[in-house]
């Protein structure tokens, strides 16, 4: 009986550890690593390369292919907040910024969203968009701009 546990345990500690599978990215100095592996997210949909990145999401700004100036839609995501965003323009600085274009048409208003809320990414964002199939992707922008 002590041997059949000590391998129920092993078995166990192996099945734990071998189903661990760190983020791709785990700080936004990191961002790149999705360009470079976007074959892992090309037609997939946006949660799947959501689930990789560990930094939150602080803001967003959508494009929607519907309008006049895009026939692809896209999502522009920032890490950091507003506050943030106008110490690094002060120093004339981008943060590190990701797009990723989708194929599908999506309804994107700012005006319908929560006000003072309106670039602010949240669960409810990735519920109704985490399933729009990513077909491009593009990082860009400075890891310090914001010390």
């Amino acid at each position: 009986m002590d041997y059949l546990s000590k391998i129920f345990i092993a078995l166990l500690l192996i099945s734990t550890t071998s189903c661990y599978h760190p983020k791709l990215v785990q700080r936004e100095m990191h961002i790149q690593r999705v360009v470079e592996n976007k074959e892992l997210f090309i037609g997939k949909p946006l949660n799947n390369l959501l689930k990789e990145i560990k930094p939150s999401i602080k803001r967003v700004t959508a494009s929607p292919s519907n309008n006049v100036q895009s026939s692809v839609g896209y999502f522009i995501f920032n890490f950091i907040n507003e506050n943030q965003k106008e110490i690094s323009r002060a120093k004339n600085q981008i943060p590190v910024t990701m797009v990723v274009y989708v194929r599908e048409n999506f309804d994107w208003d700012y005006q319908k969203r929560k006000k003072g809320k309106e670039t602010i990414w949240c669960s409810a964002d990735i519920k109704k968009y985490g399933k729009l199939t990513v077909i491009a992707l593009r990082a860009y922008g400075e890891v310090n701009a914001t010390n």
